[in-house]
């Protein structure tokens, strides 16, 4: 589903509609869930809303990991009632289906909008704002704050564009026909984003211990259909001994996907529930949201994710032969 622009006074008027709003983006967060939710919310703000943040977390990433105070992993039960006119927003996901059993449970009847970058499928039970032609959730935020006649402040301006950056590989898999995107990017230069603290909030003052773990992954890192697919993980003993400040999955997904005939990666990773994340990338026509979708996880073509109860070994042979007819045609 796409309603794009023609949704832009549908979400103003949800934005303008009530007193408090409740700010929720997916598990396992980066830097455009969260950067489109402090944007927004410092938005709301200006105009004189009452906000919360949630977010399950976990806030591994480097680059995230200052916003974890920012955020609560669930909504007080006597807040709805207190907190005057409640509403709830889900940025950078489908539905309230990706943001985590407890806070699931704990928006469930209340008013609910979207505004999300990825395909889904059409809603009847919300607001919502959806362009999954756009590279990042922070665009459409971008987008509802200049419709409105504003501008972002600095301070939005550098949430905006982190999580810009962030999704679109600081630029690098944009298309020629983004150039649109290349100019609300200029605009939030001009607002008091800077790409230079930005690179290095992502890509600098990375841990001795994320370099080790980097090495344990690419070292474990199996080839598959001639090479076109790379395929690697992260164990629970990996985080027990290094410490959820290793993780540097933007790196992972960099190197293994320069690897020269690659067509498609998955890194999957265990957490501390015994569950299994994925993580997959392409850099063509190879359509991996397809197997995302299987394990009820989302995103786009090239790149998409998702959570299961299933065991890493029987997620890799899912994996390998759901990919086996895209990758030998």
């Amino acid at each position: 589903m796409n309603n794009s622009d023609s949704a832009l006074p549908g979400i103003m008027e949800y934005l303008s509609s009530f007193e408090t709003y409740y700010l929720v983006g997916h598990i396992d967060p980066d830097a455009d869930c969260l950067g489109s939710s402090l944007a927004l919310g410092h938005y709301l703000e200006r105009r004189g809303k009452k906000v919360r943040y949630f977010n399950e977390g976990p806030f591994d990433r480097s680059e995230i990991r200052e916003m974890e105070p920012i955020f609560l992993p669930h909504i007080e039960p006597g807040w709805k009632t207190s907190d005057p006119n409640p509403a709830v927003v889900v940025l950078d996901c489908s539905g309230p289906e990706r943001i985590g059993e407890k806070l699931q449970a704990d928006v469930a009847g209340l008013p609910l909008a979207i505004i999300d970058h990825h395909p889904m499928p059409p809603r009847s039970d919300c607001v919502s704002y959806v362009d999954s032609t756009a590279p990042a959730a922070t665009l459409l935020v971008q987008r509802i704050i200049e419709f409105a006649g504003s501008e972002p402040d600095p301070y939005e301006a550098q949430f905006l564009f982190l999580g810009f950056a962030t999704d679109t590989g600081f630029f690098r898999h944009l298309e020629s026909s983004a150039h649109a995107s290349v100019a609300a990017a200029a605009r939030l230069m001009k607002a008091g984003a800077s790409p230079r603290e930005t690179y290095h909030r992502i890509f600098g003052g990375q841990s001795f211990v994320s370099r080790k773990l980097l090495g344990r992954i690419l070292e474990r890192a199996e080839s598959h259909f001639d090479g076109q697919l790379l395929l690697t993980y992260q164990t629970r003993a990996d985080i027990e001994e290094l410490g959820h400040e290793a993780r540097d999955s933007s790196t992972v997904y960099d190197m293994l996907l320069g690897v020269a005939g690659v067509r498609a990666i998955a890194f999957l990773r265990d957490d501390e529930d015994g569950n299994c994340v994925g993580s997959l990338r392409s850099v063509d026509d190879t359509d991996v949201s397809r197997i995302a979708n299987l394990f009820g996880g989302g995103g786009h073509k090239r790149a998409a994710g998702f959570l299961t109860s299933q065991p890493r070994r029987q997620v890799k042979r899912v994996i390998l032969s759901e990919l086996a007819e895209q990758l030998n045609s």
